[in-house]
Order: C-alpha cells, then sequence, then structure tokens
C-alpha cells in the first residue's frame, strides 16, 4: 500500500513537470536567435530570457565591451557567476559560437555608426578601434569583414 502510494504520487511529479505550460523548464525553442531591430542594435540585445542573460545584456549595455583585453572570466567575475555558466548563456540562450563573438557585436555596431556619422570623418579607423576596444587593427579589420562583408574603409565611403 505504502508502495503503490508512492508509485502515484512519483509519476504525479513526474507528469506535472513534464507538462508543456509548467514553468520548472523555461521554452527555449521560442528565444530569438537573431531578430530584427534598429540598424546597430546586437542581436545580442534582442530577445533577452533568463536573469543572467538580462543582467549580462545590462552589464554590456553600460558599456563593458569597450574595455579592451575584456575576457570571459573578468566579465563573469563583474557578475558574480561562473564562468561556465555565462558561457552556457552566452552559447545556448544568445545562440553565440564564442565570447569574442559576442563582444565584437557590441564592438562593432559602435564602430559602424562611429563610421557612418558624419561628424567623425576626420577620426582614423584606428581611433575608432581603440575606442571600441580593440588592441590592434588587424583584429578589428579581421571582424570588422566577417561582421559586414567589407572593411572599415570601404565600409564608411559606401556610407557618404
Amino acid at each position: 500500500m505504502q508502495a503503490a502510494s508512492i508509485l502515484i504520487l512519483a509519476l504525479s511529479y513526474g507528469l506535472w513537470s513534464l507538462s508543456p505550460g509548467n514553468a520548472l523548464w523555461p521554452d527555449t525553442a521560442n528565444i530569438p536567435k537573431a531578430a530584427d531591430g534598429p540598424a546597430d542594435t546586437p542581436r545580442a540585445a534582442l530577445g533577452v530570457e533568463s536573469n543572467l542573460a538580462r543582467r549580462l545584456t545590462e552589464e554590456m549595455g553600460a558599456g563593458a565591451w569597450r574595455t579592451e583585453g575584456l575576457t570571459i572570466g573578468a566579465l563573469s567575475g563583474q557578475l558574480s557567476v561562473p564562468e561556465h555558466r555565462l558561457r552556457g548563456v552566452i552559447n545556448r540562450e544568445l545562440g553565440f559560437r564564442n565570447f569574442s563573438t559576442y563582444v565584437n557585436e557590441y564592438r562593432i555596431a559602435a564602430a559602424k555608426a562611429a563610421l557612418r556619422d558624419p561628424s567623425r570623418q576626420g577620426v582614423t579607423v584606428l581611433e575608432i578601434a581603440y575606442e571600441t576596444g580593440f588592441a590592434s587593427l588587424g583584429p578589428f579589420n579581421r571582424a570588422f569583414r566577417a561582421e559586414t562583408g567589407q572593411n572599415p574603409t570601404a565600409y564608411r565611403k559606401s556610407t557618404d
């Protein structure tokens, strides 16, 4: 009799926890990976679901991405979370291949805005690279080309 009631309780809990409307397991299938937003809004800032993803997006929105040499370890320290949890949110929830792709999206969005700004035509591409957190021109050019399909100078000329 006791074993049968434990079995019934276990089955009831199992059915409840696996039911589609249960908030115990968030529906990660509906998290957008690349939503459309304003031209320079990083996709990382769109459709954020979990608390950690929201905190991460706020931290990045406050300019953490501008830090030259930013590492996932340093960012996880700022957020007071283990590095593996932060990496999981970046990869699985936000849909990025790795940490640098995630950070570069913010940096390239800011660089594109600076390159399009008519009042900043006298600012060199190297200065914009430094302002956006890149340590040198080579990595900036590679990341920019990967995101836009052209180098920063060509991008600036095409927006004139």
